[in-house]
């Protein structure tokens, strides 16, 4: 099995932990009796990584890979709510609905720079892990290929990317009938406010190449607005940056940069991505 290096679970406890205090404290004197914070609700993180470190220890790869995939989601969505709140703020004081004061006002967008810091690290340790995570499983089954030597036929569940690796056009074929779900372009009204500039156009899929190897068509690009049908809930992101082992979109709804790793992108095409037009 390949080696994780135990740092990585610990980093993340410890910067999640960091976002329980909001640097500077929190910001009171709004309406509604508002209170902007600390995030709330992080306190089982610390037991469920102690759970998810402790399922690696015991060879269980996969299932620590996807409790920690559970736990990103799960933060990413205490963290959007978050911005939402803090950003609905913002959002009716510059439109003159809340009297909010110019020092009051300030005090909430400081609030909101200060818990980026804060996310940000969250973002990038979570990042690291699940990366680490996922060679490891990969290389699990790369070691489970090799007892097989006599199945010709390749594994359906290898990770996919925006140019994964593919031992034969077969795989591309157990992909696409994965991937053939939820044909039906989505609800356009699901486009929120960017529908006034923007409409769908085709929907990724992972298409096999002359040289055997399965690539994602369109091909996936920085700076593209895209559709993603399974992130919760449903929403436009747009791509900041197309790595090797993943990609980093920006969710507008919820202000968050979010870091989607190979296997997370091979769901997410399933479900079903649409690349944005203008109109």
């Amino acid at each position: 099995m390949i080696r994780v290096d135990p740092i990585l679970f610990s980093n993340v406890s410890t910067a999640i932990q960091r976002t329980a205090n909001l640097t500077g404290g929190a910001v009171r004197g709004l309406p509604n009796g508002i209170v902007i914070e600390g995030l709330k609700g992080i306190n089982s993180f610390h037991s469920e990584m102690a759970e998810a470190q402790k399922e690696f220890n015991q060879g269980r790869v996969q299932s620590s890979l996807q409790r920690v995939r559970q736990m990103e989601m799960t933060f990413n969505g205490i963290a959007g709510r978050w911005n939402s709140t803090v950003g609905s703020i913002v959002t009716s004081a510059r439109q003159g609905k809340n009297n909010l004061s110019i020092q009051k006002l300030n005090e909430v967008k400081n609030a909101q720079a200060k818990m980026q810091q804060l996310t940000g690290p969250v973002t990038k340790t979570f990042r690291d892990l699940i990366t680490a995570l996922d060679h490891a499983v990969s290389n699990e089954d790369d070691k489970s290929d090799s007892q097989h030597t006599n199945d010709s036929t390749p594994r359906s569940d290898a990770p996919a990317s925006n140019e994964p690796e593919s031992d034969s056009a077969e795989r591309q074929v157990n992909v696409d009938n994965a991937t053939a779900q939820r044909e039906e372009t989505p609800d356009p009204n699901l486009l929120e406010r960017f529908a006034e500039k923007y409409q769908y156009g085709p929907r990724l899929r992972v298409e096999a190449g002359a040289d055997g190897k399965a690539r994602v068509r369109p091909k996936i690009e920085s700076g593209q607005f895209y559709f993603m049908q399974g992130i919760d809930p449903p929403a436009v992101v747009r791509v900041r940056d197309v790595q090797r082992q993943s990609v980093i979109v920006f969710d507008s709804r919820r202000s968050l940069e979010v870091a989607i790793d190979a296997g997370e992108l091979k769901r997410l095409l399933r479900e079903g991505i649409w690349l944005l037009r203008p109109r």
